[in-house]
């Protein structure tokens, strides 16, 4: 088992720690032109009709992800108490003084959302149902955390369709938008 850092935005954070979002897809980079079948064995993805080329799976059942998130150290601030906050818990909106670090940047010793991988599999993006894609966290968008994002979607837009306008906001400039239909991985998790 490993200890694996992963990124998340500021309302997937806030998802998480609501206990709405259990579920997240990471792109699974490939040579396109090989994926013509995919079989995962023995937790390796394996792609061509030759098994050619092969990917083995980021994450395993039993692997505890270390989120990164938005955050400011403030350790040398005596008005806050601790020496780390984070922007998905919205308190500090007004405080324009703080500097806000990427996700990116947080330190192991600063994270404090861990999550133990309960499943793993390789499907296509379109595949989600909407089901999961409440899993995914986007049914309950609010236009706090996401500006632009599923946000002005009228009542009758399911969460697959809030899924779809997120994917393409974090990937489509990538050449992984909901379009080209990319393999991913699918990674379902517990707070722990």
């Amino acid at each position: 088992m490993k200890e694996i850092p992963i990124l998340f935005s500021t309302a997937m954070v806030r998802a998480i720690i609501d206990g709405r979002k259990t579920v997240t897809r990471r792109v699974c980079k490939c040579p396109v032109s090989l994926i013509e079948e995919l079989k995962e064995v023995d937790g390796f993805a394996w792609f061509g009709n030759c098994g050619v080329w092969k990917s083995e799976m980021p994450y395993q059942v039993g692997d505890t992800l270390w989120v990164r998130e938005t955050w400011c150290n403030i350790e040398d601030d005596i008005h806050y108490k601790a020496d780390y906050i984070y922007r998905a818990d919205g308190l500090y909106e007004n405080d324009y003084w703080l500097k806000w670090r990427p996700s990116i940047h947080l330190p192991r010793k600063a994270a404090r959302l861990f999550l133990r991988v309960t499943d793993v599999r390789a499907e296509r993006l379109q595949d989600i149902t909407n089901e999961d894609a409440i899993k995914e966290g986007v049914g309950f968008y609010t236009p706090r955390f996401e500006t632009d994002i599923a946000t002005s979607a009228s009542e009758s837009t399911t969460a697959r369709t809030k899924f779809c306008s997120l994917w393409d906001s974090l990937n489509a400039r990538r050449g992984y938008g909901w379009d080209a239909n990319p393999w991913v991985f699918r990674v379902g998790f517990e707070k722990i």
